[in-house]
């Protein structure tokens, strides 16, 4: 593997056993210092540990412990109650429902329907999945004995 980014040195070679699931990473050559994926890959943290190589040096010093802390230094503002809020003078915007998502339940379809979507309307006559005799489903057959079973307890 290599860095997307030109002007990084940064190489590895990395393997996966699928069998046992192991990741063997190779470190070629140089500090990784584009800094695209923003976080330490744990699996060359992993193999830098295992072959007792210093991993520091892969790491920019803007992800240590203390740095993250001094994000958290400050003191935060209590907020107020929203009675207290400033009147809002920008302005008014407005959600287009078009553009929600329904997360729950098939997607509607966009399609647009036209005179060869239409079937014909048969008089189909619906078989029973239990005895295979047509005019009845299995949820109303009569060869079937309602009787009480223990999930209705």
């Amino acid at each position: 593997m290599e860095c997307v980014h030109h002007d990084c040195a940064w190489r590895c070679r990395g393997i996966l056993r699928t069998r046992e699931q192991h990741w063997e990473i190779m470190i070629l050559e140089g500090p990784h210092t584009c800094f695209k994926v923003h976080i330490p890959c744990s699996h060359v943290l992993a193999s830098c540990l295992h072959a007792h190589h210093d991993y520091e040096r892969y790491i920019s010093p803007i992800y240590t412990l203390q740095q993250v802390a001094k994000v958290y230094e400050g003191q935060f503002g209590e907020l107020r109650h929203e009675d207290y809020w400033p009147t809002y003078t920008g302005p008014t915007l407005w959600p287009n429902p078009e553009l929600k998502r329904t997360s729950k339940g098939r997607p509607k379809s966009t399609r647009i329907r036209t005179e060869m979507d239409i079937r014909e309307q048969h008089t189909h006559v619906k078989n029973c999945s239990y005895c295979h005799t047509p005019g009845h489903t299995r949820k109303t057959c009569p060869n079937i004995s309602h009787g009480c079973s223990s999930r209705h307890h």
